[in-house]
């Protein structure tokens, strides 16, 4: 079996970290699996990752407020900057 050390070595950081920023939060892995897992399937789909990160305060509803946040943050940083309000008012003049 050939292995590839690269990716493994990013395999096994990502994972510590995803470890450490779970303990940061007070959540086990599990916990936090369990959380994102939303329809107890056993699989974390891209929908579910997009839906917690969109939920910033972890009502269980995507609001207008964070939709319009979603809209806003294009390179998905949870920030907006500079160049994200900068195109915000320019689409804002074309309307």
């Amino acid at each position: 079996m050939i292995v590839n050390h690269k990716r493994l070595a990013v395999a096994v950081t990502l994972f510590t970290l995803a470890g450490i920023a779970c303990a940061a939060d007070g959540e086990t892995p599990r916990e936090r699996f369990q959380r994102l897992d939303r329809n107890g399937d056993g699989h974390i789909s891209k929908w579910e990752k997009r839906f917690d990160r969109l939920d910033r305060n972890d009502d269980g509803i995507i609001g207008p407020r964070e939709r319009a946040f979603d809209r806003l943050d294009r390179n998905n940083d949870g920030h907006i900057g500079k160049w994200e309000r900068r195109r915000a008012k320019r689409a804002a003049r074309r309307r």
